[in-house]
């Protein structure tokens, strides 16, 4: 069971790292990326801190932050960059923190607010979805000016 979260995990890192270089009309954005384990801890003098641990081993449970950085190596600016991420099945999207992203809940068919977003089911009921339904996340990033570095960064519990 627990090497299926590994190779779960694994799946999910090498997915975001993989990252290509994406190009709108000229212009470049690279795109790079981490995945780090959030950790709670008590530090030497008593107090609970939040830390960013490598992720060596990953079991249920465990809260991740996935980091995606990118660059605009052109010379001019770029607009509307939409950067689009698949969430392994293996991943839960933490309940309320999706860094800003649309979502979608239909394999990347639409997106938007997890408040607009419905499922159906195979009886044909509709229910309102849950972050447990999210497939895909979705950033519009509206400017990226020339020469410049952001980031996304968005949390998710592994299952």
């Amino acid at each position: 069971m627990k090497h299926r979260y590994i190779f779960a995990f694994c799946a999910a890192i090498f997915a975001l790292l993989a990252a290509p270089i994406a190009a709108q009309q000229g212009k470049a954005i690279t795109t790079s990326g981490d995945v780090m384990v959030v950790k709670t801890v008590t530090n030497d003098s008593g107090e609970v801190e939040t830390i960013l641990v490598d992720p060596d081993i990953v079991t249920p449970n465990d809260k991740l932050r996935f980091r995606t950085e990118f660059t605009n190596t052109s010379e001019e600016l770029v607009e509307n960059f939409v950067m689009t991420r698949p969430l392994n099945s293996a991943l839960l999207l933490f309940p309320g923190d999706n860094g800003g992203a649309e979502l979608s809940v239909d394999g990347g068919q639409t997106f938007g607010s997890i408040t607009e977003l419905t499922v159906s089911s195979d009886e044909g009921t509709v229910r309102p979805a849950t972050e447990h339904d999210v497939t895909h996340l979705r950033w519009t990033v509206p400017q990226i000016e020339a020469g410049t570095t952001g980031e996304i960064i968005f949390y998710v519990i592994v299952r």
